[in-house]
């Protein structure tokens, strides 16, 4: 037997275990299984929708994923017209699955998540903003007022639906278009993993497969309409950018991820978990360079340091809000709600990471593991699996730390793109129908959990 013949071999194995482990996946799905929606002390609900209507529906939204695939391996279409078809298939799919959710389509839905003070709590405290300058120089004050997901939080998402309530009277009209408005900002998840796998492993192959593969996670498509969506974006941007910085030795790339940072602490602090990654790399590439790049990092960590400065103090000045003191309040309060809560650690640790599984389609770590066996397997200790083992180790961190330890499907979606890198790496030894039969795969996954899972309650 020829090489070639070993390889599509090989890779023919692959697929046929992946199917496999899909089936079996679909039908304790299907069957409502304990155990597979969640432990004891945290659950998906379950439910049974319409299957004809909702897999034919949603196949309709799949298309144009499987068109981008076709047309970009055959090279007639670029880069740059392929992620935007995937794009808009996800889009699709997102707003598939919410209207789908009751006996006839209904976007009514969407409005009722956006308007419920526990779902999403957002919307609800920015109706009561009448003085966006006394509202963020009392914030670290009233944070404890707060509806659910805001009392932990910084003001940013809230001052997103003050802006869409200024822009639109009608709060009805409001909530409906900022809900979109955030299932297509998500839609940006995709290019941005494409930039985040291209800049740590130089494969645009790899990047491409990365980016398609998070377009059609239960993740990212079944919790619209939820901000969770669109913090992968940032996690993309701010480690790309800080590796960047380490390489390209530009000071333009560290400002960047200053400006990066500053807005993504505006929104959530759960992305400041991703300092675990950063030191790694920079560990690393500190080791590479046999410490000659030691002031290079400082010269990057003071440029960076000084943009979140300088934004902060700007904001400050402007308009009385103190990150500070709403960082140590939100902390004080994370600390009241994880008591209140109820997380067993160290069971967290295990089943923050199944969730997390269930989020991504499963068939990412199944991905990831064969990617893992293949290097052992070529004795390879290459930069493709030093990056991905820190992407991995990420997730672990958090893990094992039990810093989120709370619906992770949803909460951890904004570390999706590291678990993807190797995803990435691992469908470019597969062949066009082996890799479309793959994505078509994770998307029955995907399907088959929005029809027996309720992520969101309206």
């Amino acid at each position: 037997m020829d090489i070639d013949s070993k390889i599509r071999t090989f890779t023919y194995t692959k697929t046929g275990i992946i199917t496999v482990v899909t089936i079996v996946l679909f039908v304790l799905v299907y069957q409502h299984t304990p155990w597979i929606n969640g432990p004891w002390y945290w659950k998906w609900p379950w439910r049974q929708l319409d299957g004809v209507s909702l897999y034919f529906s949603m196949f309709m939204g799949f298309i144009p994923f499987l068109i981008a695939q076709i047309l970009y391996d055959k090279k007639v279409m670029s880069l740059w017209s392929s992620l935007p078809l995937i794009m808009i298939s996800m889009f699709c799919m997102e707003v598939i699955s919410m209207g789908m959710q009751s006996a006839s389509f209904d976007y009514i839905r969407i409005i009722l998540i956006v308007e419920n003070p526990i779902t999403t709590s957002y919307f609800t405290d920015a109706l009561n903003v009448s003085n966006i300058h006394q509202f963020l120089s009392s914030f670290h004050e009233n944070l404890d007022s707060f509806h659910l997901h805001a009392i932990n939080k910084p003001p940013g998402f809230i001052l997103y639906y003050v802006m869409m309530l200024f822009l639109f009277k009608d709060p009805e009209i409001a909530a409906l278009v900022g809900g979109i408005f955030i299932g297509l900002l998500a839609t940006l998840t995709i290019p941005a993993t494409y930039f985040l796998t291209r800049v740590l492993t130089n494969d645009r192959n790899a990047a491409f497969n990365a980016a398609s593969y998070i377009s059609i996670t239960p993740a990212l498509i079944l919790f619209f309409p939820e901000f969770d969506q669109i913090l992968p974006i940032f996690t993309c941007l701010l480690i790309g950018s800080w590796v960047l910085a380490l390489e390209k030795n530009k000071k333009r790339y560290s400002v960047l991820f200053g400006i990066v940072l500053s807005a993504s602490v505006f929104m959530s602090w759960n992305l400041l978990v991703l300092g675990g990654f950063l030191l790694i790399y920079t560990f690393y590439t500190l080791i590479k360079s046999k410490g000659q790049q030691y002031a290079q990092i400082m010269k990057h960590s003071f440029t960076a340091l000084i943009s979140v400065f300088v934004i902060y103090l700007v904001l400050w000045f402007v308009s009385g809000y103190n990150p500070i003191a709403t960082f140590l309040r939100s902390l004080s309060l994370q600390k009241e709600m994880a008591i209140n809560l109820g997380r067993a650690y160290p069971y967290t640790v295990l089943f923050d990471l199944l969730d997390f599984a269930l989020g991504a389609g499963w068939i990412g770590v199944l991905l990831v593991l064969m990617f893992m066996a293949r290097k052992v397997h070529e004795k390879k200790r290459d930069h493709e699996l030093l990056v991905s083992c820190f992407c991995l180790l990420q997730l672990f961190i958090v893990a094992v730390g039990a810093f989120l330890p709370a619906e992770t499907a949803r909460v951890w979606i904004f570390m999706l793109p590291l678990l993807l890198v190797p995803v990435g790496l691992e469908l470019t030894t597969f062949n066009l129908s082996s890799r479309i039969g793959s994505f078509l795969l994770v998307w029955v996954l995907t399907v088959v959990i929005c029809q027996n899972m309720l992520f969101i309650s309206a």
